[in-house]
């Protein structure tokens, strides 16, 4: 798993922003409607993404991609 999630930081790391929207709406489009629901749902909760990015993984992804001189924030 570890070795797949670098893989997936290096090319989220190297990619546009362009190629990373197509990325993210392509993993939506395989979503059931339930997950989607549920992920929007989430996406909603302004205290859950303050908790989830305060995480020390989530600022682990963050240094690993670039930080935020790229703009991944």
């Amino acid at each position: 798993m570890s070795d797949n999630f670098d893989e997936l930081i290096n090319k989220i790391k190297n990619n546009t922003a362009e190629e990373n929207k197509k990325l993210a709406d392509n993993l939506q489009q395989h979503l059931t409607s339930e997950q989607s629901a549920k992920l929007n749902e989430l996406l909603a909760d302004s205290g859950f993404i303050k908790k989830i990015m305060s995480s020390d993984a989530v600022k682990n992804i963050i240094n690993k991609i670039g930080g935020e001189c790229n703009g991944h924030q």
